[in-house]
């Protein structure tokens, strides 16, 4: 195992990155990183997970412990068959099995292979079924709850926040970063953005329970490092986007419509 210190020194160096660089990214003082590279004083543990992020690399690389990791398979069999049999009850409830298939097939075919087409089936009192290349999405409200939905203010607030082109960034960088423990001046640093639009921003997602933080007490001073918290809401905010994208230049291009 390659001492943490010797290991620091050979990544940063690797960066072309000064010893002041490191500490300022981090928050901690260049005389700091000098005993950890020297070996008089080690990392906090909890400071470990943002050397990593800084360096891009994991922390057993950080020991010079060499772990492969292997893909997650990721099941997209659910999703696809959950969408064609929204599709089936949509379009071919009464078609024989064969006639049936066939029109799926040509939906699906529609909808894949270009991001403007759509399908929607809606019900009398306004519920219904949108599905597109991107998205598919059961809407169970009634009319008189989509109205209510529309008064909403907090929806309205929430929406302006995550519209903020910093927050929007930082959402993004939280996304990449795949739960990576970081500090404000780290993520401005690589998403080109100030310390305090950064330090804004995940104020803003902290609210919104989208990021975690925690302070760290060094002889320093005290460090706060955050992590992203909860990324099903990210996914299901990303939904909203594409769609917010789609309807402000919306064409009409359906592959089956019926109300």
């Amino acid at each position: 195992m390659i001492d943490i210190g010797k290991q620091i020194t050979t990544l940063r160096r690797a960066r072309d990155m000064t010893q002041e660089q490191l500490a300022g990214l981090i928050g901690v003082s260049a005389q700091t990183v000098s005993k950890w590279e020297c070996g008089t004083t080690m990392p906090d543990i909890l400071l470990l997970p943002v050397l990593a992020e800084i360096f891009e690399t994991s922390i057993d690389a950080l020991f010079g412990i060499d772990q492969r990791f292997h893909a997650e398979s990721l099941h997209t069999e659910m999703t696809e068959a959950a969408i064609d049999d929204l599709l089936m009850r949509m379009w071919c409830e009464d078609a024989p099995k064969k006639e049936a298939f066939f029109s799926i097939s040509r939906i699906r075919e529609g909808l894949d292979s270009n991001r403007a087409k759509q399908s929607m089936w809606i019900t009398p009192n306004k519920a219904g079924i949108f599905i597109d290349a991107e998205t598919a999405i059961v809407n169970r409200m009634q009319r008189e709850q989509q109205v209510q939905t529309l008064a909403r203010s907090g929806a309205a607030e929430f929406l302006s926040d995550c519209a903020k082109p910093h927050v929007l960034r930082m959402m993004q960088y939280q996304l990449e970063n795949n739960s990576r423990a970081f500090t404000a001046a780290a993520a401005a640093a690589k998403c080109e953005i100030s310390e305090e639009d950064a330090a804004a921003a995940l104020d803003i997602l902290w609210h919104y329970n989208f990021t975690m933080r925690d302070t760290v007490d060094l002889p320093d001073g005290t460090v706060t490092i955050y992590r992203s918290f909860g990324e099903h809401k990210l996914l299901l905010l990303s939904a909203v986007f594409s769609l917010a994208d789609k309807l402000a230049d919306y064409r009409e291009s359906y592959e089956g419509f019926c109300c």
